[in-house]
């Protein structure tokens, strides 16, 4: 047996670890309705408060968004198909972008920041 084998499954194993980790941490943005303006949606703490702010970051593909969390509240889509009719508002979602939703956020004292 080769014994530089098992060392470079371990080198290998943790650069992929390390690559997951940098992926998962750009790839998430989180919004809440309570987060007050200004946020960049990176962590719960620094949350977007509008969900049309999150899918335009999710938009840009130098962003690398692939996951989107949504704290629950109200979120009212801005964004109109025919601009003098609100009727046709609607949040365009994104292919290859996941939203998930039903999150405590911020009123969840517990919540990690990531």
């Amino acid at each position: 047996m080769n014994s530089d084998r098992p060392e470079l499954i371990v080198s290998v194993v943790a650069s992929v670890m390390l690559l997951v980790a940098g992926v998962r941490g750009e790839s998430l943005r989180f919004v809440d309705d309570d987060a007050p303006d200004g946020g960049d949606g990176l962590s719960w703490m620094t949350a977007y408060n509008d969900l049309q702010d999150a899918l335009g970051d999710a938009g840009d593909p130098n962003a690398g968004v692939a996951e989107i969390h949504v704290a629950g509240g109200t979120y009212v889509p801005l964004l109109r198909m025919e601009p003098n009719d609100q009727r046709t508002a609607t949040f365009l979602l994104l292919d290859d972008v996941a939203l998930r939703g039903g999150y405590a956020g911020l009123g969840d004292p517990n919540a990690p920041n990531v």
